[in-house]
């Protein structure tokens, strides 16, 4: 049960709805977890409150609610589950356009009910991870919104015997009222999601607005300033010293060519919708690898690579310049010579962690959590990314969200530094 800043139980007799009682679970449900998102105006309580009570109502050992991904609606998340042996398994476990039981009916709105687990084609490949004990039998039902499918309901083990069609029916009676709660609730983080991404892009005009003032200020100066050398003194200077001037004038161009792109990238990645496929990895950290060439050449860099890489979802084009923006930050901070070690490691929840480990010297702790912050600006002299413009990270960041990971980076000072992200696993046959 939840309380309220009183401590009262909600749902219970002692709450201000002390006469209010349904016999009927599925409108007793519909009134308490609507109370619930009345006191708190967040969906994970009534999502948290909604498997405790169903749990309970069905007689079964757990039950699991899988949404659809905001960013990615083929794609379910597990945003709550509850087992009575536990007080919560597996939040955030997500499944994949087609894996299991819980994908087949969002797709069909049909429900199933399981009884041959493990062996069902249907289940999910590591059904039985859910919670401590072995699942036997699964009872999953459809959460429908305007009869649109926002999610499933899934039941784990009926206590004392199988599933029948009396518990189906009741389930779907439960879920037609947790479906009307949920859907106020997905509308409320909706828009509470919309205002802060617009304080985010509030936020990030002011910066752009500072990037542009700073960042290019130097460039721009350089180019006018050596410009207008050539303007009025090209008769006197010298073929060595207009060299000299070309290569200043052509070095500042690159650099504002360079925030513009990532600016523009920055721009594109916020607005666009693209497709996760399976990630071919080794051809595309062999595509950062050649568009540093030269930096790598240049500085006598080893690159240590390993031998197979781990099949995961993303966006090619997008995955690439993430290697590339890692890579050319350990080519320009590591050591002297650079010697950089890409690897991957598996993570919880099937993620996969990729990584770029230099022999630098490492950044400022102070300022780990500015990283990858939009238009950062790390100038601190023991800093990382000391003199950078700061997009390079904070569009790494964006990036990986969009694809549904995380960034991270972390260093010993004085033996380098480990930048980071993750992706979602593709799960093979025997996993």
């Amino acid at each position: 049960m939840y309380t309220d800043t009183n401590n009262t139980m909600i749902g219970s007799p002692q709450s201000q709805t002390k006469s209010f009682s349904y016999h009927n679970p599925a409108l007793r449900l519909l009134h308490e977890t609507n109370q619930i998102l009345l006191s708190t105006r967040s969906i994970q309580p009534v999502l948290t409150y909604l498997a405790q009570e169903m749990t309970k109502t069905l007689n079964v050992e757990g039950c699991l609610i899988w949404l659809q991904d905001r960013d990615a609606p083929e794609s379910l998340v597990c945003r709550s589950a509850f087992h009575i042996w536990l007080d919560c398994f597996q939040d955030n476990q997500r499944l994949h356009p087609g894996e299991g039981a819980a994908s087949l009916v969002t797709q069909t709105g049909s429900s199933l009910m399981l009884s041959e687990i493990p062996g069902d084609f249907r289940t999910a490949p590591d059904i039985n991870a859910l919670g401590s004990g072995t699942v036997r039998t699964l009872l999953i039902v459809p959460l429908l919104s305007d009869d649109s499918p926002i999610g499933v309901l899934e039941f784990v083990n009926k206590t004392g015997r199988p599933f029948h069609t009396g518990d189906q029916e009741l389930a779907e009676s439960l879920a037609e009222s947790a479906a009307v709660t949920i859907g106020h609730a997905l509308l409320i983080e909706s828009m509470e999601c919309q205002i802060d991404d617009l304080q985010r892009r509030n936020e990030d005009l002011d910066a752009f607005a500072h990037s542009v003032a700073h960042d290019l200020q130097n460039p721009l100066s350089q180019v006018v300033g050596f410009a207008e050398l050539l303007q009025f003194k090209l008769e006197a200077l010298s073929v060595d010293e207009r060299k000299y001037v070309a290569d200043a004038l052509v070095s500042s161009a690159t650099k504002m060519s360079n925030i513009i792109q990532e600016l523009l990238l920055l721009a594109s990645v916020r607005k666009a919708e693209v497709t996760v496929e399976p990630l071919v990895m080794q051809d595309i950290v062999a595509g950062a690898l050649r568009r540093l060439n030269h930096m790598i050449t240049d500085s006598k860099a080893e690159i240590i690579l390993p031998e197979t890489w781990p099949m995961v979802y993303g966006y090619a084009p997008w995955v690439e310049e993430i290697w590339e923006n890692y890579l050319s930050n350990a080519l320009k901070y590591g050591g002297s010579p650079p010697c950089i070690q890409l690897g991957s490691q598996e993570r919880p929840y099937g993620m996969v962690q990729f990584y770029v480990r230099d022999n630098g010297e490492g950044f400022n702790p102070d300022v780990e959590e500015q990283l990858f912050a939009p238009f950062a600006q790390l100038r601190q002299k023991t800093s990382h990314h000391s003199g950078g413009h700061g997009l390079g990270l904070s569009i790494v960041r964006r990036i990986v969200e969009k694809l549904g990971g995380t960034v991270a980076a972390e260093c010993i000072q004085g033996q380098g530094s480990v930048f980071s992200f993750t992706l979602p696993r593709i799960k093979e046959a025997g996993d």
